[in-house]
């Protein structure tokens, strides 16, 4: 994670960042086609995009991009809906020389689909109550939790793929810990060991029965001598609740539909994406709740324009998960960000190097909690693919 002052995701969040969809063409052989599956995927039509991406698997002669992206997005999809062994099989099925070719995130995800594939899906039970906000140092939303038989103070991240666990959180709550171990992206780009998990969360008046929970060292999660952060609640449990409000003073899963206009949002993996508009210029941005603050990256470059010229770079330190990292920032002032009829003018980061911010190749950075807190509430709904923001 980052210093405070740009504190953005603590989330493990590039579990997936292999299956992000950039655009994919037919198969040579028999013109299957694989955007019509990924794009399913973007919108969450899972039944519809795993019919098309085991269509496009099934044939002969792939091409290494397209099926990492096919294999990618169809692993992401099971995790996402608890079925393990059905993306295990998938990925076992695949020729060996070709899943030799692909990168070691897909691969990772992969890792993570095997060693729970014995396991029962999760589930939701109960009915969601609003729970209370904490306070965090660092602009985080934090929430009153219980992972197994431990109370904690959690951090709400859309921007994790999996919730998350310190060691010594899994000991004290009971998790029953794999035996497996897996390698996790972090904010930084860096990368650290960790296990998986299964174990109940409950979060107000609802429980997620059998959730997968990566357990990371507790070194991993230390931002810095004077932030301590032991429990992550991720984007499966939230997506499963259906829709997630965000109020000054409390969270509220399994929330009404939100009034007025919103705006689309889509996956990417198990990571969720929103078109915005930066001084009229179009960008996408990770929807990201576990980031402190907005930050872009060289993929924004062209609608930044002369923002990025007459921008001021510095050497930084950036830490997250994983350790810290020397990284050029610069700072861009007075920056308005429109996200459907929402509109906030903020102070945003600039990330020389776009691969420490964990985002999609083809996108242009992440979204934070200065964009989000200007607006007296906020709902996300991940059945109906949206976001809406109220007034202040």
């Amino acid at each position: 994670m980052m210093p405070f002052r740009s504190l953005a995701a603590v989330a493990l969040a590039t579990l997936a960042a292999a299956c992000a969809t950039a655009p994919a063409t037919p198969s040579a052989s028999t013109g299957v086609d694989l955007r019509s599956g990924l794009e399913a995927a973007e919108h969450r039509r899972d039944t519809d995009a795993l019919h098309r991406l085991a269509a496009y698997l099934s044939q002969p002669d792939l091409p290494v991009k397209g099926a990492e992206q096919a294999i990618g997005t169809l692993i992401t999809i099971d995790l996402a809906r608890g079925d393990y062994d059905h993306a295990a099989r998938a990925w076992e099925r695949m020729d060996v020389k070709l899943r030799a070719a692909f990168s070691d995130d897909t691969a990772q995800t992969a890792a993570v689909a095997i060693a729970l594939r014995a396991e029962k899906p999760p589930r939701m039970e109960g009915r969601a109550t609003p729970v209370d906000k904490l306070k965090d140092g660092a602009g985080l939303v934090r929430v009153p939790a219980r992972f197994g038989s431990a109370d904690v103070d959690a951090v709400i991240d859309t921007g994790a793929n999996l919730s998350v666990a310190t060691a010594a959180l899994a000991k004290r709550a009971g998790l029953r810990v794999l035996p497996a171990t897996v390698k996790a992206g972090a904010a930084t780009g860096a990368t650290v060991d960790a296990h998986v998990a299964i174990g109940d969360i409950a979060l107000g008046g609802a429980t997620f029965r059998n959730a997968a929970i990566l357990v990371v060292a507790d070194e991993a999660l230390a931002v810095s001598p004077t932030y301590k952060l032991d429990a992550i609640i991720g984007f499966p449990q939230l997506a499963s609740s259906g829709r997630v409000r965000f109020s000054p003073n409390d969270i509220l899963l399994g929330a009404p539909e939100a009034s007025g206009k919103v705006a689309p949002i889509e996956m990417r993996g198990l990571d969720v994406y929103v078109d915005a508009t930066i001084d009229g210029a179009p960008v996408t941005l990770h929807l990201d709740t576990g980031a402190r603050s907005t930050t872009l990256g060289p993929h924004a470059a062209k609608a930044l324009g002369d923002r990025i010229k007459d921008a001021k770079f510095e050497n930084r330190h950036v830490g997250g998960a994983g350790g810290a990292v020397e990284t050029k920032r610069a700072e861009l002032v007075d920056l308005p960000i429109r996200v459907g009829d929402a509109i906030v003018t903020l102070d945003a980061d600039y990330a020389e190097d776009g691969k420490q911010l964990s985002v999609a190749d083809d996108t242009d950075g992440r979204l934070g909690q200065d964009f989000y807190g200007v607006f007296g509430s906020y709902t996300i709904d991940f059945d109906a693919m949206t976001i809406g923001f109220s007034k202040p």
